[in-house]
């Protein structure tokens, strides 16, 4: 018998919610890879509470192979604000297909290194474009990009971090559903999807135009908004009418333990 479990974490107030009713709280899809087909495996599936807001449910797949399987969560309880879904573990079998087509990845990855990435909050290390950064979320973040090329004619730098939505990748969504966009000339433009209301908490300056080198900053006052999860970000220059993506990755937000500006 093959499990596949899916769980989710509901939180509060921007902490874990627990206590919520479990009963009824589960529906899940059954989705072809080639999306084909689809159909719903599972009505009001019960949950089971793990802890700190972490809710899970293991559903008996008998087909693996050529389907994969969603789970959706939902409670009535009106104090829950948001909810980050956790990872669907699969098979051991498809779990080793994964593994053997990353073989050899993070070699090639650490391998290429043609710009520099600097993590100022983590004690300097440097990193290559396709490296994940990683910042905990409430710190004031101070990310330094170096070796982009000529920026002497620029006419705009966008520095953009956006996350999956309602099943929607980052890549395909439009820039009003950005959870932090940072312009040089117009600084923090948008936060967790809306108008940035301070435009102050957050910038972007160029220190050598002509090797490309810059600095973004954000202040703890931005960066205490985002939700904990894995997104994905890119820096953009424009040249009159030449628009161009200087560099892109994974980006990590975590939990942070301090929360004194909160």
């Amino acid at each position: 018998m093959t499990y596949v479990i899916g769980a989710v974490r509901f939180t509060a107030s921007k902490a874990g919610k627990t206590g919520l009713t479990t009963t009824g709280m589960v529906t899940v899809y059954r989705v072809a890879k080639d999306l084909s087909a689809h159909d719903v495996v599972v009505t009001a599936g019960n949950a089971v509470e793990i802890g700190n807001g972490l809710y899970a449910y293991a559903y008996s797949a008998s087909n693996t192979q050529d389907y994969v399987y969603y789970a959706v969560f939902t409670t009535a309880d009106a104090t829950v604000d948001d909810k980050q879904p956790a990872v669907w573990l699969a098979d051991p079998a498809e779990q080793a297909v994964l593994a053997a087509s990353l073989t050899g990845l993070p070699a090639d990855v650490w391998a290429y290194t043609p710009r520099t990435l600097t993590n100022a909050t983590s004690g300097g290390e440097t990193a290559p474009t396709t490296a994940v950064m990683t910042y905990l979320r409430g710190d004031t973040w101070a990310i330094t990009i170096t070796d982009l090329g000529n920026l002497t004619d620029r006419v705009e730098l966008w520095f953009t971090l956006k996350r999956a939505t309602g099943g929607v990748p980052a890549t395909e969504l439009a820039d009003s559903y950005a959870s932090l966009q940072i312009t040089e000339s117009g600084g923090l433009i948008r936060l967790n999807g809306e108008e940035a209301s301070e435009s102050t908490l957050a910038s972007i300056t160029v220190t050598d135009e002509t090797d490309g080198d810059l600095r973004i900053d954000v202040k703890a006052d931005a960066t205490k908004e985002l939700a904990v999860g894995t997104y994905s970000y890119d820096v953009q220059v424009q040249y009159s009418e030449l628009v161009t993506t200087l560099v892109r990755g994974a980006f990590i937000v975590q939990a942070d333990i301090t929360r004194a500006i909160s």
